[in-house]
């Protein structure tokens, strides 16, 4: 059986669903992959706002700043399933150790 968000990771699921999955009596996702995701929220909104800051800074500014958000956003979606991949494998060996 496998946990939910598992096949397509959990940064694919709906905003409740993965707070479903917080919830749940499961080893992941657990606080990595949530610290990942509040991450990737800010900055979400710091490219949103770099986007709607182009009046007040340099085009090229506002696009350097962009494309910084986006990258530190992509980084922080793969994080939210890289963790529980990660803190699996750490349950995972703890038992096949004990």
């Amino acid at each position: 059986m496998t946990e939910a968000g598992e096949q397509d990771g959990f940064f694919a699921l709906p905003v409740g669903a993965f707070l479903d999955a917080m919830a749940a009596g499961t080893a992941a996702p657990a606080s990595g992959s949530a610290a990942a995701l509040t991450l990737g929220q800010a900055a979400a909104l710091c490219a949103k706002t770099a986007r709607l800051s182009a009046r007040q800074v340099t085009a090229d500014q506002a696009a350097e700043l962009t494309a910084d958000a986006e990258r530190i956003r992509a980084k922080a979606a793969y994080l939210v399933d890289e963790d529980a991949r990660a803190y699996r494998a750490v349950i995972a060996q703890s038992h096949s150790a004990a």
